[in-house]
Formats: C-alpha cells, sequence, structure tokens
C-alpha cells in the first residue's frame, strides 16, 4: 500500500508540474544542534575533492559560490551554473545515500528532536552530484514521508527538467524504515525490481523491524546493465548486531538468486548502510577496521565471491563528531567492466574526515543526513 500511494502522488504532482531502526536507541545517537559551515568546521578544509577528469556533459568545477555543502543556496548556485561533481565521459554513476529518517531527521511523528530533511537542498545536491541512480535508506513509511517523496521528486524534474523515478521496499509502513532506488529516467532504464528477503537476517522480508534489501535491473546507455541492491544491515555496536550482520552478508549469494529468477545476469553491484561500526560489547571487541576486513573476507569467500570497492576519502558517515565508515560497496568479482572511481561526497571529503567538535559539525549534518553519498563510476559498456 505505501509503494503504491507513493507512486500515485509522484504521478499525480508530475502530471501537475539502529539500532537506527529501534526508535529508541537512534534518538540517543544524535548530538547537540550543530550550525557550523564547511568553512569553519575544521582547519584545512578547502573544498569538495574532485576527480581529475570530467564528463563532456558536467562544466568543469570552480567554487564562486562556496561548497554546495555549506547551504542550500549555494548548492543552488552551483546547479544553476551547471556546475557538476566532474565524471570521466562514458561513465554510469551509481550512488548510495542514508539520509536520516527521511524526511523527519528522527524516529517517530512528533519527536523533539527532529531535524526535518531539507527536500530543496537535498534536491539540489542530487542534481550537482550528477547521479544517474540512487540507492535510498531510511525512508520513512509514513502518509507525511510519501508526501515528501513527491516533493523531492518535484524538485529533482524542476532542477534537472527530467523525470526521475522512486521505489521502495514495500514491507508495511508503520514505524518503519525503507530501503530503494531513485533514478533519473532519461539515463537508465529500470526493471524487475524486487525485495530482496533473503537479506532480512530474520528470515522473511520484513520479519523483526529489518528490512529485505531491495533490487532492480539496471541497463544504461552504453550497454552497462547489472542488477544493483540497496541494503541496510543490522545497527549496533552489541554482538547480537555484529551476528545479524554477518547472517546478512552469508546471504548475499541466496539473495543473487533470488535476482537470477528475475533477469538472468551474475553483475551484480550491492550496495548502501552495511553498519560495520565493529563490536565493543563483542569479546574479544572488534573494532570499525576489523569488522570491514571480516567482511571482506567472507565476501570474497563466499559461494559468489565479491570484492569492495575500496572509496576516498575513508568516512562516510559522523557520529557525535566521529567520523566512521559503514556505507560501502560490493561488486561481483567475476564482472568484467571496469570501475573508474568510488569516492565519498559530501561534507565527509570537505572536512578530510577528521574529528570535529560536535558543536562544530556542518549545517549539511543537520538539515541532510549524518551519512554522505558514495558514489561508484563504472564504465558503461557490456563486455560480457
Amino acid at each position: 500500500m505505501f509503494l503504491a500511494s507513493l507512486l500515485l502522488i509522484a504521478c499525480a504532482q508530475s502530471t501537475a508540474g539502529s539500532s537506527k531502526e529501534e526508535a529508541a536507541t537512534a534518538t540517543s545517537q544524535r548530538g547537540p544542534e550543530p550550525g557550523a559551515t564547511l568553512s569553519s568546521a575544521a582547519s584545512g578544509a578547502t573544498g569538495s575533492a574532485a576527480p581529475p577528469s570530467s564528463s563532456s556533459e558536467s562544466v568543469p568545477f570552480v567554487a564562486p559560490f562556496g561548497s554546495p555543502w555549506d547551504s542550500r543556496d549555494s548548492c543552488l548556485a552551483h546547479v544553476n551554473a551547471q556546475q557538476r561533481l566532474p565524471r570521466a565521459a562514458k561513465t554510469a554513476r551509481i550512488a548510495s545515500w542514508n539520509i536520516r529518517w527521511f524526511p523527519d531527521g528522527a524516529p517517530g511523528n512528533n519527536n523533539r528532536r527532529a531535524r526535518p530533511t531539507d527536500l530543496l537542498w537535498l534536491a539540489c545536491a542530487i542534481i550537482w552530484t550528477d547521479l544517474d541512480v540512487l540507492a535510498l535508506q531510511e525512508i520513512k513509511g509514513s502518509d507525511h514521508a510519501v508526501e515528501a517523496v513527491a516533493e523531492l521528486l518535484r524538485h529533482l524534474e524542476t532542477l534537472s527538467g527530467d523525470e526521475w523515478r522512486v521505489e521502495l521496499d514495500s514491507c508495511p509502513a508503520r514505524g518503519r524504515q525503507h530501503v530503494g532506488l531513485l533514478v533519473r529516467v532519461p539515463r537508465v532504464q529500470m526493471t524487475h525490481q524486487q525485495n530482496v528477503g533473503s537479506l532480512n537476517p530474520h528470515g522473511g522480508d520484513c520479519t523483526k523491524q529489518l528490512r529485505p534489501g531491495f533490487g532492480a535491473y539496471l541497463k544504461f546507455p552504453g550497454g552497462l546493465d547489472l542488477h544493483l541492491v540497496s541494503v541496510h544491515f543490522k545497527s549496533g555496536p552489541d554482538h547480537r548486531s555484529y551476528d545479524l550482520r554477518k547472517r546478512s552478508l552469508e546471504a548475499v549469494p541466496e539473495a543473487c538468486a533470488e535476482l537470477q529468477d528475475r533477469a538472468t545476469d551474475l553483475d551484480t553491484l550491492v550496495i548502501g548502510d552495511f553498519n560495520t561500526m565493529g563490536c565493543r560489547k563483542c569479546r574479544p571487541t572488534r573494532t570499525m577496521p576489523q569488522e570491514l576486513v571480516e567482511f571482506e573476507l567472507r565476501a570474497s569467500q563466499l559461494s559468489v565471491p565479491f570484492r569492495r570497492l575500496p572509496s576516498a576519502p575513508a568516512c562516510s558517515e559522523y557520529y557525535r563528531g566521529h567520523p566512521g565508515l559503514l556505507d560501502l560497496a560490493w561488486l561481483t568479482e567475476s564482472t568484467q567492466e571496469k570501475v573508474r572511481q568510488v569516492q565519498i561526497s559530501g561534507y565527509c571529503a570537505e572536512l578530510g574526515c577528521e574529528k570535529v567538535p560536535r558543536d562544530k559539525l556542518p549545517v549539511a549534518y543537520t538539515q541532510l543526513s549524518d551519512h554522505c553519498p558514495l558514489i561508484v563510476d563504472l564504465e558503461d559498456t557490456d563486455r560480457d
């Protein structure tokens, strides 16, 4: 019902013109109101680290307006000047972004700690990063969220002149976070959308408030085609949460089998928030880097082997002023298409993953998300 309502509202408006998933834990993980701009948040922050090459469709990066992550107005100035995050020609750009409890910024409907998502700034940031597809996490399913997604689509279409489409998992909406995919319709064909229930470690698509993956088959103009799965693994530094994440990872081959039932192609990119935060309550304890190394080893030994695509800089979110790497991309080892670049954008890149006082976190942390976009550029050809 949630997905049906979302599509109806989105279409109508287009025509007219952890444990985060456990609310009490999630609300305790938010720091005080930040308000610094990026220029004042950390010494030595000089702007977004842009890749060396640029797309023929993108104006080379210059910054007369400050950073697009400083404010909504700065972002709009960049976009209105036709400036985009550079990308190489003949590439497909796939990204992932956990947008904190979209659109309220906190669990529940009347949370006093809520920091609503700035929808216009979010749309502007998506346009500036020049995405073709965005894997989404932490999307609420309330009526208010459905309306906010429709408003986001309207902003995206106004800023880009293109049609956009969003689809989310079909789990019952109440109190739940959803995963899904947002696509720029003229740039990519999306088919075979489906819940990937094997990635919920409790068994069943929507069991016990944890999430399935959400997958689709994508075809790009240059010939690249592959399965894409958006995921959001269990959050928490305790042994139970750590074990549930491990079980989700070990279920990836089963997830691939689910995808193959709809479209026969082994090429698969699994991307999203893996919550590899370590396990400080385990004995022995495991740090965040240790859990990531364990993930990499297990993924390489699966019956369908995957390799992690290392990203730079080495963080994708901030928690109480401390940077961490939770958002990851994994590609089947058999995939022949070349990975051109994997980067973390947003204020994470501009802060250089340095620790920041909680009261100096940038405005984008409050008004967009505690996570930053993870961006994967793949060669847009078909080599298989």
